[in-house]
């Protein structure tokens, strides 16, 4: 029934289940919350990964 009122689907489902992977708000918090407690080198290392993953999202995005 949505699919007759808002169009057809097909093209968005794959397109948001293939960004999903990317958005990187769990590895954030842990990333934040590292660098709270003072574990600094793992703290860092996730909030690199995080930021690689916001760029290929910002890169994904300007491609498109």
């Amino acid at each position: 029934m949505a699919d007759a009122y808002l169009g057809s689907f097909v093209h968005w489902i794959p397109l948001a289940s293939g960004m999903v992977i990317l958005l990187p708000g769990l590895s954030l918090v842990d990333s934040i919350e590292e660098l709270a407690n003072g574990h600094l080198a793992s703290g860092g290392a996730r909030m690199a990964g995080v930021g690689v993953a916001f760029l290929a999202l910002i890169f994904g995005v300007l491609l498109a």
